[in-house]
C-alpha cells in the first residue's frame, strides 16, 4: 500500500504543478483566472469604473494607475484607497456554478509640488484565485474508485507604482517605474468516496500545496495636451521586463514575456456640468505565449467610453456616470476563440466638505461564450474609492 500512496502522490504532485498555467482536466469547469497567467485586473477606481474604464485622459484626474503625465491634473495632495468585489455565475460544459472574489484595484498617494506631481501606488495585475470541486473516477491496476477533488489558488500579480510628471504650459510629461510582486498559494485535496469494482480498501486521501513567488519589473511613459481648459487628449506607452516565476519546492524558475502596449484618452466638457470620455488601448500579449500549458496567448485591445454629469444636492457637489467598455481577455483554451468580454457600467460620486471624496461604480457584463470558447462567465461587480485631498 506504500507504493501505491507514494505513486498516487506523484502523479497528484505532477497535476499540482500543472495549476499554475492550466488545469488541463478541468479547462471547461474553471473560470477564466485559472486560464493562462490569469485574469487580468486593471488599476481603475471607480470613478474610472463607472466610466466604461477610461483610466487616461479624465479630467480633473483619477487615483486609477493610468498615464503618468496625468498627475498633473490634481491641484492639491490627495490619497485614496480603492475597494472592489465580483460576483460570478461561471456557465460549463457539465453545468453552472456560482463563484466571486475581492480584491483592492488600486491604492495611491499623489503629491503636487509646483509645476511637478508624484505618485506612489499600489495596484492589481493579474488575478489567479480558484476554488472548483471535480468529480471522476481513478482507474488503476487496482481497481476504480470514486473521488472529490477540491483545487483551490490564492493569489496573483500586483504591482507597486513610482511615477513623477511635469507640467510644460498646456502639455505634461511623465514618467512611471513599477515594480510586479505576488505569489499564488496552490492547494490540492483529493478524497475517495467509493470503490466501483469492490477490490479492497479505498487509498488514502490526498493532500497536496505549493507557493510560487513572482517578480519583474515594468516602464511607463506618457504625454497629455489641455486645450482652453475643456478638452484634454492624453497617451501613454509601457514597456515590461521578463516575469520571473519561482516555485518554493523545488526552487524551479520559468519566465514569461510580459506584454508591451498604449493607451490613449481624451474627455471633453460639452457644457458645465456635462463631460465626455473616451479612450482605448493595446496589450501585445502574444509574445508571452511560448512557455504556457494548456493555454495560448493572444494580442489584447479594448475600447470604453462614457458621460459624467454634476450638479448639487443641497450644497454637496455630486456626479453621475453612465458608460460601456469591450475588452480581449489575453488567453484562450487550445484550438477555442479568443474570449472577450463586454460591460455596461455606471455610478456616481460625492463631495464632502471640499476635502473627502466617495465614489462607486459598477458593472454588468459577461465574457467568453460557450459555444466558442468553453467558457462563459456573466459578472456583476463594483467598486468603492475613499479619496481625502489636503
Amino acid at each position: 500500500m506504500t507504493g501505491w500512496r507514494s505513486a498516487l502522490g506523484v502523479a497528484c504532485a505532477l497535476g499540482l504543478g500543472g495549476l499554475l498555467l492550466g488545469a488541463p482536466s478541468a479547462e471547461a469547469q474553471v473560470p477564466f483566472t485559472a486560464i493562462g497567467l490569469g485574469y487580468p485586473i486593471r488599476s481603475l477606481d471607480a470613478r474610472s469604473l463607472g466610466l466604461g474604464g477610461v483610466a487616461t485622459g479624465l479630467l480633473d484626474g483619477t487615483s486609477s494607475l493610468g498615464n503618468p503625465a496625468d498627475l498633473t491634473l490634481h491641484d492639491s495632495p490627495v490619497v485614496s484607497v480603492s475597494v472592489a468585489a465580483e460576483a460570478i455565475d461561471l456557465k460549463h460544459e457539465d453545468g453552472s456554478q456560482n463563484t466571486g472574489r475581492s480584491w483592492f484595484p488600486v491604492i495611491d498617494a499623489v503629491i503636487p509640488l509646483e509645476d511637478w506631481a508624484f505618485r506612489v501606488g499600489f495596484g492589481g495585475l493579474l488575478d489567479q484565485d480558484l476554488k472548483v470541486i471535480l468529480t471522476d473516477t481513478l482507474s488503476t491496476s487496482f481497481g476504480r474508485f470514486e473521488f472529490e477533488e477540491l483545487r483551490t489558488r490564492d493569489g496573483g500579480l500586483s504591482q507597486i507604482d513610482i511615477s513623477a510628471a511635469r507640467r510644460l504650459g498646456p502639455f505634461s510629461i511623465g514618467f512611471g517605474l513599477q515594480r510586479l510582486t505576488g505569489s499564488l498559494r496552490q492547494t490540492l485535496r483529493r478524497r475517495f468516496t467509493a470503490d466501483v469494482d469492490s477490490t479492497g480498501s479505498l487509498p488514502a486521501p490526498v493532500l497536496e500545496g505549493s507557493r510560487t513567488d513572482y517578480g519583474g519589473w515594468a516602464f511607463k511613459a506618457g504625454a497629455n495636451a489641455t486645450f482652453a481648459d475643456r478638452i484634454l487628449v492624453s497617451g501613454s506607452f509601457f514597456w515590461s521586463t521578463v516575469l520571473k516565476a519561482r516555485e518554493s519546492e523545488d526552487l524551479f524558475e520559468r519566465t514569461f514575456n510580459l506584454p508591451n502596449g498604449f493607451e490613449l484618452g481624451a474627455s471633453g466638457r460639452i457644457s458645465q456640468r456635462l463631460m465626455l470620455t473616451a479612450g482605448a488601448g493595446f496589450s501585445g500579449w502574444s509574445d508571452t505565449a511560448s512557455p504556457l500549458v494548456g493555454a495560448e496567448a493572444v494580442d489584447v485591445t479594448w475600447l470604453g467610453g462614457g458621460f459624467e454629469y454634476t450638479t448639487v444636492m443641497g450644497t454637496m457637489p455630486v456626479a453621475l456616470r453612465v458608460g460601456g467598455r469591450k475588452r480581449d481577455l489575453p488567453f484562450r483554451l487550445p484550438g477555442r476563440a479568443q474570449p472577450s468580454e463586454q460591460a455596461i457600467t455606471f455610478g456616481f460620486g460625492a463631495l464632502f466638505s471640499g476635502r473627502a471624496r466617495f465614489d462607486l461604480g459598477f458593472e454588468v457584463g459577461s465574457r467568453g461564450d460557450l459555444d466558442t470558447t468553453d467558457i462563459e462567465e456573466s459578472f456583476l461587480a463594483g467598486s468603492f474609492t475613499f479619496s481625502i485631498s489636503q
